[in-house]
């Protein structure tokens, strides 16, 4: 290989600031489910966004013809290819829905109940309860609250099976605006109202695993595995996935702080409330890139990524050269 024209394309595509500039994410809504309906993608495993090729890697905002919103994505550890697994993805977003997720309990980057960033491993089955479809009649449901790995909230509705209020179908569906979706929420082992075990099973093959977790001050579901219906499976928790490792204190209102896969060390600098920056650097200490967000009027919706890259004088030597 050339090396000196491997420098010279590198300085080209590296030392360059890219600034991508979005009109401000709407401010999300306060109460009720999701005004805007999610999408029938896992968000995942596919995503919607590429974030393996150079550049979408370090942080993206694009527009989808399924969304209002500007949508924005920052990587921050992936399953590499090689694994030979499922590429789950760890990632913050914001936007392309218009539900404030912590509104609904959703475990959250920070302290902040105006904090609308989601990550995506905080995606967990919230809420179970039992209610009556229309209100004080004796048709019986159980309502399973999901928060999607964007942030978007969808409820589900299982029927009861003889008109009590302790049996209900294994089987549940979305409702509201959501209502259209292709996926359904199954109840796994006994299922009692108590129960949070259930597979999110999506029309790609994809299955969401949630599992019961008691954390001491919130009954919940995280996400425990992701499979598909041909076999593959990767364990998954808000702090790992295979071929990942993430800030180990990653939980409920704590904000994380660094990431590493097989592509980036990757560090976050953080505000009071929100991210500053975020440092990509490279495994052999070549590269560093540096994306600095920038919010709006509301202080709180990212309408910008600056990026601006560090080129080491010591490149590493090609075999061969």
């Amino acid at each position: 290989m050339n090396m000196s024209r491997y420098s010279e394309l590198t300085r080209t595509q590296l030392r360059m600031t890219a600034v991508m500039v979005a009109a401000a994410v709407g401010l999300l809504s306060q109460s009720g489910y999701s005004d805007q309906p999610d999408t029938d993608r896992d968000d995942l495993v596919d995503i919607g966004v590429d974030v393996e090729s150079f550049g979408p890697d370090t942080g993206t905002i694009v527009y989808r013809a399924d969304q209002d919103e500007p949508y924005v994505v920052i990587p921050l550890a992936s399953v590499p290819a090689w694994y030979g697994g499922l590429p789950v993805h760890a990632y913050i977003s914001q936007g392309g829905m218009s539900a404030q997720a912590v509104n609904y309990g959703c475990p959250m980057l920070a302290q902040s109940t105006s904090f609308l960033q989601m990550y995506s491993l905080h995606t967990c089955v919230s809420g179970v309860a039992v209610t009556s479809e229309p209100a004080g009649s004796t048709n019986y449901v159980k309502r399973v609250t999901v928060i999607r790995p964007r942030g978007g909230v969808v409820a589900f509705d299982f029927a009861s099976s003889d008109g009590s209020t302790t049996n209900f179908q294994s089987v549940g569906y979305p409702i509201g605006v959501d209502s259209n979706r292709t996926y359904l929420l199954r109840v796994v082992g006994p299922d009692t109202t108590n129960t949070i075990n259930y597979d999110l099973c999506f029309e790609s093959g994809v299955i969401h695993e949630f599992r019961d977790f008691d954390n001491y001050t919130m009954h919940y579901g995280p996400i425990a595995a992701v499979r598909h219906v041909d076999g593959r499976r990767a364990t998954v928790k808000p702090n790992f996935l295979p071929g990942g490792v993430l800030d180990w204190s990653v939980g409920l209102g704590v904000k994380i702080q660094w990431a590493h896969d097989s592509r980036y060390d990757v560090t976050l600098m953080w505000g009071v409330d929100t991210i500053e920056k975020i440092i990509f650097a490279s495994w052999d200490g070549a590269l560093a890139i540096t994306n600095t967000l920038s919010y709006g009027a509301s202080s709180w919706d990212i309408v910008g990524l600056s990026k601006v890259s560090t080129l080491s004088t010591h490149l590493p030597q090609w075999p061969g050269t």
